[in-house]
């Protein structure tokens, strides 16, 4: 997802209460009356944070029966898979925001993204994956209820030690960029300079226009001064990428 995205999400979830009508529809699907008594809210400012949720493809809205033999009700329910992160610190911002199926299916389709431990984590998803189908056979529901409190246990225990090591790594990123950004400051005097240095540690694209977009310099201006660090001997091996 692209920055105007990302700010966009950012926009509407900053709202306390939104949050809170996402976490009750992400465990079933509710009309605005009862949303209403849930969050101890008017309905009709429940209906505006539904209009807002459902304008950016969060929620989607269906007709439903009315168990009391009323008129059909509009319900709601959570639509979109997002996974968001914000990472701040001394020496770290980074904001990332991603469908996580739509990310899971290209990894998983793309060899070169399959790493080793891409590979162990997918046969670790398997077995998981595999429980749960058997699971999903059983007739008494509630031992399959039991069943499912498990595997849903074991999963979070797998995220917790997933975000240990994120942390981990993260806290070392933190460590490498603060001694990297040091080093910049005793190599460059000109704040330009600087500023194309701190972009090169951490992006991959070495493409000039992409390059002048996202620091807000021209072109001309950007290989100038790739010429002027080269001179001085300070870019080294991003060199032979940037020309």
């Amino acid at each position: 997802m692209n920055t105007e995205e990302l700010d966009t999400i950012f926009s509407v979830l900053e709202n306390p209460i939104r949050r809170k009508i996402l976490a009750k529809l992400a465990k079933e699907q509710h009309y605005p009356l009862q949303l209403s008594k849930e969050l101890n809210i008017s309905q009709q400012a429940i209906m505006k944070h539904l209009k807002v949720l459902e304008d950016n493809k969060l929620v989607i809205s269906f007709e439903e029966k009315s168990t009391l033999g009323g008129p059909p009700r509009k319900s709601y329910i959570s639509s979109k898979r997002i996974s968001l992160r914000i990472d701040v610190g001394p020496d770290t911002f980074n904001t990332e925001i991603y469908d996580y199926k739509e990310i899971e299916d290209k990894i998983s389709n793309d060899k070169e993204l399959m790493t080793e431990d891409s590979k162990v984590e997918v046969d670790k998803f398997k077995e998981f994956n595999d429980k749960y189908l058997e699971i999903k056979t059983m007739k008494d529901p509630s031992k399959k209820l039991t069943e499912l409190s498990k595997v849903i246990q074991e999963l979070d225990k797998e995220l917790e030690e997933l975000k240990l090591k994120r942390v981990k790594l993260l806290n070392m990123r933190e460590e490498v960029v603060h001694e990297s950004n040091r080093l910049i400051g005793e190599l460059c005097r000109e704040y330009n300079e600087r500023k194309i240095l701190y972009y090169l540690l951490s992006h991959k694209e070495r493409d000039l226009s992409d390059i002048a977009e996202a620091l807000d310099l021209r072109e001309r201006v950007i290989m100038d001064l790739f010429r002027q660090l080269t001179k001085q001997r300070i870019l080294l091996d991003f060199e032979n990428d940037l020309f």
